[in-house]
């Protein structure tokens, strides 16, 4: 995984101002308390789930690969509450390589961060680290993109084995292939528990 990890953009993250970076946030806490135990962000950026958690309350850790985006958690750390600073970890890490000697009861990528996972060998590595990672009762919340209009021809790849341009078909959200399937803000989140395979 590569690109530009927001070295110039990660003090303007916050600024976005629609309503649907907001929304999620009781979901998460939802989430939290059912668990009742540490929770693990990956691709925690600037904090706005994780700090958000941390001050409901929770034990927090966060990895992030972009150090621009953790410094700027970490400035909006150092004004809370002591009390707070203290629920919280951070760690500069990938997730596709993350590695701690321990296991959480919620591990949660939010708002589409999966998605920066382009490859399946990528995919496939960060979800063998959150398998490893999450604890036998866990539960593991992925929040992906979902188009909610019909796909275009801008939605076309070139298939790897025929050679010829598909274009892609909205099954995913129609099936509940794992737990639970939340189809919320035009985007769903599938929550996983430990025990599926």
């Amino acid at each position: 995984m590569s690109g530009n990890l927001y070295e110039q953009t990660a003090r303007y993250y916050d600024l976005d101002p629609r309503p649907i970076v907001k929304e999620d946030l009781a979901f998460y806490e939802r989430y939290a308390n059912i668990q009742s135990g540490t929770i693990l962000e990956l691709a925690c950026g600037t904090g706005r789930v994780l700090l958000h958690l941390a001050q409901k309350g929770y034990d927090v850790t966060g990895i992030d690969l972009s150090e621009a985006m953790l410094s700027v958690l970490h400035e909006k750390l150092a004004i809370l509450e002591n009390e707070v600073q203290k629920r919280v970890r951070t760690s500069h890490q990938s997730m596709t390589m993350f590695s701690f000697d321990t296991t959480f009861s919620l591990i949660t990528i939010p708002f589409r961060s999966f998605q920066v996972l382009h490859t399946r060998k990528e995919q496939k590595a960060c979800l063998t680290q959150v398998h490893k990672h999450l604890a036998a009762d866990g539960r593991f919340i992925l929040h992906v993109f979902r188009p909610y209009r019909t796909l275009d021809k801008s939605w076309s790849f070139q298939n790897a084995f025929s050679g010829k341009r598909q274009t892609l078909k909205q099954t995913v959200s129609s099936r509940k292939p794992i737990a639970e399937c939340r189809s919320t803000l035009k985007t769903n989140f599938l929550l996983l528990n430990k025990s599926i395979k």
